[in-house]
Formats: structure tokens, C-alpha cells, sequence
């Protein structure tokens, strides 16, 4: 043990999934949130979307988008002494 304290308890879901809308284009995302239970609050949401189209038999063109929100802490009535 290090002495360090936890200050906080998060519960978390993640969702992953993608495939071929179209013959030549496809899709890949994720998204994760996460929630706060108890402690110091935060609301982190992240996101990621990729868009691949199929140029000729040798080359793709990739699009993504990226998104990440940390979110700040802030006390938690729960959490006062």
C-alpha cells in the first residue's frame, strides 16, 4: 500500500461495432461514458468514428473523427467529512 487514497468510484460502458454499409464504404466506431457512484464527479465521454471508402483495388480513403470530453471534478455531497 502506497498511502494514496481512493477519492472516487466510476462505473463505465463502452460500445464497439462497425461493417460494410455499401460495397465500397464501411464504418467503424466506439463510444465510451462514464459515470460517477461516489466521490469526486466527473462525466468523461469519448467517441471515435472511421469511415473507410474503397478507391480501387489497392486504395482506401480513411475519414475519422475524434471526440474526448474529460469533464471536471467537482465534490460530491457523498463525499464530505
Amino acid at each position: 500500500m502506497d498511502g494514496t487514497l481512493q477519492d472516487s468510484t466510476v462505473v463505465g460502458l463502452a460500445v464497439f461495432g462497425g461493417g460494410q454499409i455499401t460495397a465500397k464504404l464501411g464504418v467503424d466506431a466506439n463510444v465510451r461514458w462514464a459515470a460517477t457512484v461516489a466521490g469526486m464527479r466527473r462525466r468523461p465521454v469519448s467517441a471515435n468514428v472511421s469511415l473507410t471508402y474503397q478507391l480501387s483495388r489497392a486504395w482506401q480513403v480513411l475519414g475519422t473523427y475524434y471526440d474526448s470530453q474529460t469533464g471536471s471534478y467537482t465534490p460530491s455531497p457523498w463525499s464530505r467529512r
